[in-house]
């Protein structure tokens, strides 16, 4: 990628100057197509465009059945508490489109929430 002062010297030079794009390439040793991208390309100054809002997770409706099994899992022995795979195993008859992928992370982040 060109800087933006080699852009707008490509621009000049075809706009301004009415260079060829095969002598604008050779007077600044780029390739044709890398010139030609540049002399008709529109400028990029302008405002960013708005962010798209935040789908949220496909687990966010299980998010409450998730949160009752581990706040029960408070009250069992430490040996037979929920782990990633179990959430995930039990959230698979519940939901069938669903991979451990998606589960793990969340599992993980809500039991270093519990723990604290």
């Amino acid at each position: 990628m060109l800087s933006m002062i080699q852009q707008h010297h490509i621009k000049y030079l075809h706009q301004y100057k009415g260079l060829s794009l095969r002598a604008i390439a050779r007077e600044t040793n780029h390739d044709f197509k890398t010139v030609k991208k540049y002399a008709y390309k529109e400028d990029d100054n302008s405002l960013p465009s708005e962010r798209k809002k935040n789908k949220g997770s496909k687990l966010d409706p299980y998010k409450p059945l998730i949160d009752q099994w581990l706040q029960e899992d408070m009250k069992a022995p430490k040996k037979q508490r929920h782990t990633g795979i179990r959430v995930f195993h039990r959230l698979k008859v519940v939901i069938v489109p669903i991979n451990y992928r998606l589960v793990g992370p969340e599992v993980e982040y809500i039991l270093q929430n519990y723990i604290k």
